[in-house]
């Protein structure tokens, strides 16, 4: 008995080892089917997800506005993922605040009071940083409370929808119930498939925006393009006559009308630079202008060709124009375009002398590892720090400012940054405000970086008459000639009638100013000032009646001119007139509610022009002979007032004292 006891115990113990086994193995089997339940949910949530961005891509197109991005994510949400509720809340007036802006699986007044509704959710998620996840086992917050009640959605997901760098608005999409295995908790994988919804939406509607400005830039393009040709048939129509009128196939003309014709031209000219200007740079961004690089065996003639062009102009605002120009250039293998190039050299020479007051202007040429290096260097006013990323942006100035030094387009350098590119270089500047600037154009050597089609031999002797075959198409646009201004102010002292009322006239354009000195001289004593600064020297001197004067001018602008004159106290209550190229009614508003008197945009009716100032005087003089009345009659009281002391009738207007 004692044997079989003995035989039977490591059975036992046998048999209790394969049990433990076998529960042992039973478990591990449970795990894995929970494991391969939990790896089958995910995979159908990742197929889910996937089908739902794919309709998504599928059915939001570029030219869909951004409520229908949101109408249409709504609607897929709901039907892809088995949601019961789904909303798109945008933000409302209120930091950290939304409300509905469309929605799926709300009916009747709960859906009429889904709009009026506003929440404030947690500033995390406007910046895009959280989420919330709320199922069975999350912790109640106030704001789940409140989702929750104003809802009606007791179990959700609410995550941002992210913009550049604001919230477009929050995603909320939930359900009624969680039962499995149809409707599982919401967890961390259906938080992934709406992040990666809403990452859609911020790429679709980024993407639509940017396909919205693309074709407002092309618009705009096409725009300049097509009112540019129409600009060049009447400037065409008025050229022509004027400089037959000028060669005299119209008879002799006498001598003011030749001046007034010079000054048309000239002006007529300017005109046609910048609409050259405008239609080359629109074809050089639409890529519609061919490139026609030939060699250029003599860049250094090239130049110095050019630069002679100048040499009068530098000579008259006492300018040194200097030329250091590498013999090493000479024979090198480089192509370009010619008439491009002269453009180029045109638009860099003439921006130096624009914007140097006294110095220098030096172009210098040279090559360098296999590059050619253009450099154009001035002694210049310069150009702030903050503005040097901006001085190649079409129509944009290096100062935007009213009072920036010069007036002008913001052409000229963007139309130098294209046609560098064309020829596969880059160009530089380096400035220093009050210092000056440096402009450099590099462009490789050789033809291998420009495409074959582009390159166009031409025979060498052709080559030396270009630079000088083309008229030189340049206005000095400065305007700022002090000898002339100060001559006519000379003719103004000796001619001075003290009948007639005295008018000041500032302006930077030389022959604006000409032209309204003509127009106002045979009324009034006209004296010019030919930017802020000299204008409010010229003001203090001569004390007018009333000032003229533009707003956009180098030193100081008009707006610095009329604060000045208003913290003098004798010229104070001077009428002044901006008549300017700002036509905007808020540079309107902003003008009189600084202290202007009147207001006139250019181009303007001379007869309306004159009977403002005619009104301004008037008024002034009015306003000077009351001021006189009211002095006499100050002095006359006074008078009478001594005359009853002395006499000692005062005493008769004075309360009597009662003596009890």
């Amino acid at each position: 008995m004692t044997e079989q006891k003995i035989h039977i115990e490591p059975l036992r113990k046998e048999l209790e080892y394969y049990k433990r086994q076998l529960h042992k193995l039973s478990g591990d089997i449970l795990n894995y089917d929970l494991t391969i339940s939990r790896l089958q949910h995910e995979l159908r949530q990742k197929r889910q997800g996937l089908a739902l961005l794919s309709e998504l891509q599928q059915t939001i197109g570029l030219r869909q506005g951004s409520a229908s991005i949101f109408e249409i994510t709504v609607q897929a949400i709901n039907a892809t993922l088995g949601m019961d509720k789904t909303l798109f809340l945008s933000p409302a007036d209120t930091d950290n605040h939304y409300r509905a802006s469309h929605w799926l699986g709300f009916c009747g007044d709960a859906a009429k009071k889904l709009p009026l509704l506003s929440i404030e959710f947690p500033a995390s998620l406007s910046k895009g940083s959280g989420f919330l996840l709320v199922n069975r086992s999350s912790e109640k917050t106030p704001i789940i409370e409140e989702i929750q009640a104003k809802f009606e959605l007791p179990y959700f997901i609410c995550l941002p929808v992210m913009g550049e760098n604001t919230p477009l608005g929050l995603l909320l999409s939930g359900r009624y119930r969680e039962a499995r295995p149809l409707y599982p908790p919401l967890d961390q994988g259906d938080v992934d498939t709406l992040r990666a919804i809403a990452s859609l939406i911020t790429a679709l509607i980024h993407r639509m925006r940017v396909g919205v400005l693309e074709e407002m830039d092309r618009l705009k393009t096409e725009f300049f393009a097509n009112i540019s040709h129409e600009f060049r048939t009447p400037i065409t129509l008025t050229l022509g006559p004027i400089e037959q009128m000028l060669k005299g196939r119209q008879g002799i003309i006498s001598d003011p009308i030749r001046e007034e014709l010079v000054i048309m031209e000239r002006n007529q000219e300017r005109l046609l630079r910048l609409v050259n200007q405008i239609l080359d740079l629109t074809k050089l961004e639409a890529g519609s202008m061919g490139l026609k690089a030939a060699p250029m065996p003599d860049m250094n003639q090239f130049v110095r060709e050019r630069l002679e062009n100048f040499c009068s102009l530098a000579e008259k605002r006492g300018l040194q124009l200097i030329a250091s120009l590498d013999p090493q250039v000479y024979g090198a293998e480089l192509y370009i375009d010619r008439e491009m190039f002269d453009k180029l050299l045109l638009n860099l020479l003439s921006n130096a002398l624009k914007f140097t007051k006294e110095g220098y202007v030096e172009i210098s040429t040279g090559i360098h590892e296999g590059v050619f290096c253009l450099v154009v260097k001035d002694t210049g006013i310069g150009i702030k720090k903050h503005q040097l990323a901006y001085v190649f942006d079409r129509f944009r100035q290096a100062d935007g400012n009213e009072g920036a030094e010069q007036a002008g387009t913001g052409i000229g350098l963007a139309l130098v940054k294209e046609i560098t590119k064309l020829h596969g270089g880059e160009v530089r500047v380096q400035s220093e405000y009050g210092e000056g600037s440096l402009f450099e154009v590099l462009i490789p050597l050789g033809k291998e970086h420009l495409d074959p089609v582009s390159v166009v031999e031409v025979a060498g002797e052709s080559l030396k008459t270009f630079a000088g075959s083309k008229k030189l198409l340049f206005i000095d646009e400065t305007g700022l000639d002090q000898e002339d201004a100060e001559q006519d102010n000379q003719e103004a002292e000796a001619s001075f009638d003290p009948n007639k009322p005295t008018v000041l006239y500032v302006e930077d354009n030389q022959d604006l100013r000409n032209h309204l000195r003509s127009l106002l001289s045979p009324h009034y004593n006209v004296f010019l000032g030919i930017d802020g600064h000299d204008g409010l020297e010229k003001a203090i001197k001569y004390t007018p009646d009333l000032i003229l004067s533009d707003q956009m001018m180098p030193h100081m602008s008009g707006r610095g001119l009329l604060r000045m004159l208003r913290m003098d106290p004798q010229l104070s209550s001077t009428p002044v007139i901006f008549l300017t190229a700002l036509s905007e009614t808020e540079s309107r508003v902003a003008a009189l509610d600084a202290g202007a008197d009147d207001y006139l945009s250019k181009p303007f009716d001379e007869s309306e022009l004159l009977a403002r100032v005619r009104n301004l005087l008037r008024a002034r003089a009015q306003e000077k002979e009351l001021a006189e009345l009211n002095r006499r009659l100050e002095v006359r009281i006074e008078e009478q007032m001594a005359e009853l002391v002395r006499s000692g009738e005062l005493r008769r207007f004075l309360p009597q004292t009662v003596v009890e």
